[in-house]
């Protein structure tokens, strides 16, 4: 987008895991099939999905997971594993939480008592209740599942409770170190921490993730992990708020590791402000005085390597640029906070930018600093997409800083984070002095 130019005289303007649910009906596609499971026998009965789901469904919770101030975050699906209220889930459920509600099918309301085991890496916790005869489920063996074989996942995909959906084993994967079983059985965020059994109504996995670039590809922890831990861990060793603050530890260690690789501090010559910027964006400075004299602006603008236009004469199609403006030695800006100058800069851009409009305007902080921000959105004729542009104003009368983040509209939400991370580091220092 162009940045207008600003004069100094008063009145004048400134230059963003449930595909179709499958019914959970028996399928069998061929006449050879159909004989050789009646040959099973009882096999046959416990084959038929309907059964398996009374079966198993009972055993089936719904988690929803609250933080500190008890304002839900999110929600999963676990299973119970013992009467006495062993509930087996995923750890990314349970990651975050400071408080859990177990919620059973008969609808009775479950707090957790803690957590009695939880591995990170393998994404498994086994949480503990206090209830007594609840219905439980049978663990299978997971290294005598084969490929091909039949399974049923139920959960609570995008809040859809009790959500049966059907497939059969695709094949074994290595992860990190430990096996997973990949199954078509479709699954929805909600899913997470369910279980996958098999016609012999056993748990032979943990629903634990999908790969959303395909269809279908979606993941399971074998069940041989959890029932290895089980064997030595039935009581509570963890509260929620303790295995929520190891972790915010933890990925801030991570955050921090990941800023000192891929981010770096600008700051600007004069000193007037300083922020994180990714490495791999390029960077370019420039300072001018506008055609009548009455504003100098110091420039920086930092862009992606890949930006085919990131700047054309003046025109910012995607990165973020600061601008200072300053007016001549011995004046100051007529409009001299961001509360004031706001309708004239809004106004400015508008004129600037045909096409454009204004989708928002919000007061905000940089420190102590009162601020302005705006969003707009539109295409410029030059280019091919249409963008999305943020502008963060703050105003003094010595000077104006004009923060500007544009993407095209498709990758805003995507750079988003990088903005918001310049910004959540933006320290201003002060205007600069003739």
């Amino acid at each position: 987008m162009l940045r207008p130019f600003i004069s100094s005289e008063a009145g004048s303007q400134p230059t963003a895991l449930t595909r179709s649910l499958l019914a959970s009906a028996a399928r069998i596609g061929s006449i050879a099939l159909c004989s050789a499971v009646l040959l099973a026998g009882p096999a046959f009965a416990q084959g038929r999905y309907s059964e398996i789901g009374k079966r198993v469904s009972p055993a089936v919770v719904k988690l929803e997971s609250y933080d500190g101030q008890g304002q839900l975050m999110g929600m999963g699906t676990g299973f119970l594993v013992n009467p006495s209220g062993l509930i087996v889930t995923n750890y990314h459920v349970i990651r975050e939480a400071y408080q859990m509600k177990v919620t059973a099918v008969g609808g009775d309301v479950y707090g957790v008592d803690g957590v009695v085991v939880f591995d990170p890496d393998k994404d498994f916790a086994i949480l503990k209740v206090t209830a007594f005869g609840l219905p439980v489920v049978e663990l299978g063996n997971s290294n005598q599942v084969d490929i091909l074989e039949e399974v049923i996942a139920i959960g609570h995909p995008l809040g859809l409770q009790y959500t049966s959906s059907t497939g059969v084993i695709s094949q074994r994967r290595e992860k990190n170190g430990f096996s997973m079983l990949q199954t078509t059985a479709p699954i929805s965020p909600g899913n997470s921490g369910g279980h996958l059994v098999n016609l012999k109504v056993h748990v032979i996995g943990i629903v634990t993730e999908q790969m959303t670039e395909g269809q279908n590809l979606n993941f399971a922890l074998p069940i041989n992990y959890v029932r290895a831990a089980l064997e030595s861990n039935t009581r509570v060793q963890f509260t929620l708020p303790q295995i929520a603050q190891a972790q915010a530890k933890q990925d801030e260690a991570k955050m921090s590791e990941m800023l000192v690789k891929l981010f770096t501090v600008y700051e600007d010559k004069y000193k007037v402000y300083k922020a994180v910027v990714p490495r791999s964006w390029k960077l370019a400075n420039s300072e001018h005085w506008t055609p009548n004299n009455q504003e100098y602006d110091m420039v920086a603008m930092v862009a992606p390597e890949s930006a085919a236009r990131a700047e054309v004469d003046g025109y910012l199609s995607e990165g973020i640029r600061v601008t200072i403006s300053m007016p001549p030695k011995g004046k100051v800006w007529t409009l001299g906070t961001s509360a004031e100058y706001a309708d004239t800069f809004s106004k400015s851009i508008l004129r600037g930018n045909q096409g454009f409009v204004q989708t928002s305007a919000t007061n905000s902080k940089v420190g102590q600093e009162p601020i302005k921000v705006f969003e707009f959105v539109g295409q410029n004729p030059n280019i091919a997409e249409p963008e999305k542009d943020r502008f963060y104003l703050l105003a003094r009368p010595q000077c104006y800083v004009i923060v500007e983040c544009v993407s095209p509209a498709g990758k805003f939400k995507d750079e988003e984070i990088l903005f918001r991370l310049f910004m959540k580091s933006f320290e201003f220092k002060g205007c600069p002095t003739w």
